[in-house]
């Protein structure tokens, strides 16, 4: 399926230079709950990569139904991307959210996500 979203973020600092127990976390604020049911794949790739190229998978999300009402539990959505950080460190890095969940017929391409911003930021022990 198409991402409902797509950004790039830049990976702040080189491996080497990161301290121990240091965690890059991708963090997406300000996410507008959607209309109906949605399970998200975030994904990285090198801003360079190819289309076809899928990137790695981070996490998920979802919005799911509960007493007859799409629930959404938070506004802000954090993975921690340390790995990917030390593999892609220093570079420009597409984040594409795709949905996971299979559409019914007819139901058509889900609508874009509404989000503040994406961004990288480092938590220290």
């Amino acid at each position: 399926m198409p991402p409902v979203a797509t950004d790039k973020v830049r990976v702040p600092l080189a491996p080497q230079a990161a301290g121990a127990g240091e965690r890059r976390i991708l963090e997406i604020t300000d996410v507008e709950k959607p209309e109906r049911p949605i399970t998200v794949g975030v994904y990285l790739k090198p801003a360079d990569a190819p289309a076809s190229d899928p990137g790695v998978n981070v996490g998920t999300f979802a919005a799911v139904m509960a007493g007859g009402k799409v629930a959404w539990p938070s506004q802000t959505v954090s993975f921690d991307i340390t790995a990917a950080a030390q593999r892609y460190a220093g570079k420009e890095l597409t984040v594409q959210l795709v949905p996971l969940r299979i559409q019914a017929q007819g139901a058509g391409a889900y609508p874009p996500l509404k989000y503040g911003q994406m961004r990288i930021v480092t938590e220290t022990p």
